[in-house]
């Protein structure tokens, strides 16, 4: 009341304030996620356009499909065919053929010791160390992979990856007309632009599987008691099996044999694996700067334990997990809008 009688001795007039129920802050609300929905629209289109107009069928890319193809024939070359193909009262014939194998194996199609079977492997290979018709090679390269895991008696762990990478470089080529491998441009871009989100889910496939590797390797290792006590890589320099050179043996097993050195040595393995296996998460430059270290890594465990053709798998893989994939993200946005990437 008092208010009324101000307003009307000094004759001043207050508006009422409006009553919308609320209507102002609805479209505010409204507006505000009418906004958010147009940057979602705008950020997967810019994904889309991202995969369709990036190729990462790079060289980086064709060499780590040359390394896989490598190092399964440097194995077949460095091993002899009797060793290779070891007889054994499991395996009296040196070739371990199951029901598929059998039937479609290539060296369960042919007897071991027939000199064709190492013909067709050895023009396989060489072909795709070459790059030479990635569309139909990948396809044969990843039969001669599953062949010699499923027919040679002792495998080791690189000949399991290479077959698996052998199925992802099948997707990632998939539809690709390319003569070579090391070819940046294609004279069929429309066959290119199809298969596009193709090759996209392979290089995710290729992360997931790199990721899963190095998880793998780093959190299975705790159930063998001689790496979380440190000792796991003494241990190895001491089978005559996977020993180094003398010359090399003399200083690195002295520096092992000294406790604190073989638990920095033990555990920065087992961090460093762990940290490429959760790198999928980690941001573009983060995880391309890790392929380096990576293959440093590699390189010591072929020249320490001779893992040569294990080292040609993981390289690949490296390649494939913390390099390729970084051509969506650091060039994509560059090339949806427009501009030229040097």
């Amino acid at each position: 009341m008092s208010s009324t009688v101000e307003r009307e001795r000094t004759g001043s007039v207050i508006p009422e304030p409006k009553r919308d129920g609320g209507l102002t802050h609805f479209r505010q609300i409204s507006g505000a996620h009418q906004m958010q929905c147009h940057l979602l629209r705008d950020r997967f289109l810019n994904i889309g356009g991202t995969i369709l107009s990036v190729d990462p069928r790079e060289p980086a890319a064709g060499l780590a499909r040359s390394l896989l193809a490598l190092g399964t024939l440097l194995t077949m070359l460095a091993t002899p065919r009797d060793q290779l193909f070891f007889r054994s009262d499991q395996h009296p014939e040196g070739v371990a053929c199951g029901e598929l194998a059998n039937r479609f194996g290539l060296y369960c199609i042919f007897d071991r010791t027939h000199s064709i079977t190492y013909i067709i492997s050895f023009a396989i290979l060489l072909a795709v160390v070459l790059g030479v018709f990635p569309g139909i090679l990948s396809w044969l390269h990843a039969w001669l992979a599953w062949s010699f895991v499923h027919s040679v008696p002792i495998i080791d762990g690189g000949d399991q990856i290479a077959q698996a990478l052998t199925l992802l470089f099948v997707v990632f080529h998939f539809g690709d007309m390319r003569l070579t491998h090391w070819h940046t441009n294609s004279m069929f871009a429309h066959v290119d632009r199809l298969f596009a989100p193709v090759r996209a889910a392979a290089v995710l496939l290729f992360m997931i599987q790199g990721s899963v590797v190095y998880l793998h390797a780093s959190i299975a290792k705790f159930g063998v008691p001689e790496w979380p006590n440190g000792t796991a890589i003494w241990y190895w320099m001491q089978d005559p099996t996977f020993a180094p050179p003398h010359w090399l043996y003399v200083p690195i097993n002295a520096l092992l044999s000294y406790a604190p050195t073989a638990l920095l040595v033990t555990y920065g393995i087992l961090a460093f694996e762990f940290i490429l296996g959760v790198a999928i998460f980690f941001r573009t430059s983060a995880r391309r700067s890790l392929l380096v270290p990576g293959l440093v890594l590699h390189v010591v465990f072929a020249m320490v334990f001779g893992l040569w053709s294990f080292l040609c798998s993981m390289s690949s893989l490296l390649i494939m997990y913390t390099y390729v994939p970084t051509f969506y993200s650091l060039r994509g946005d560059l090339q949806c809008s427009g501009r030229s990437v040097s």
